[in-house]
């Protein structure tokens, strides 16, 4: 299984570039000529930057909706949902079915 760098992650702007960094390591890199809107740019960076928080808290729910929630009550949207999130999960870690 893949692990990913350890966050938090943060942007550091440049002229034209947004690098998305850790202690000092870059992690990723958001070009605007790439997508030379510079507020898709924006947004792009703090979407990558929010990635690790994002994943954790998303373990966090998946692991306490399964613990909580009985078999029984695993239908319709929260099976979905539910479902959703192990794919998400998954393919944030490079597990693949």
């Amino acid at each position: 299984m893949n692990k990913h760098t350890p966050g938090p992650w943060y942007i550091v702007r440049g002229i034209s570039n947004s690098l998305i960094e850790t202690d000092g390591l870059t992690v990723a890199e958001v070009l605007d000529d790439v997508y030379p809107d510079t507020e898709q740019q924006e947004a792009n960076a703090k979407l990558i930057a929010a990635a690790p928080d994002m994943l954790a808290a998303l373990q966090t729910m998946h692991d306490m909706w399964h613990a909580y929630i009985a078999p029984e009550q695993r239908d319709g949207h929260a099976a979905k949902a539910y479902s959703e999130a192990t794919d998400a999960i998954n393919k944030a870690l490079g597990v693949f079915k």
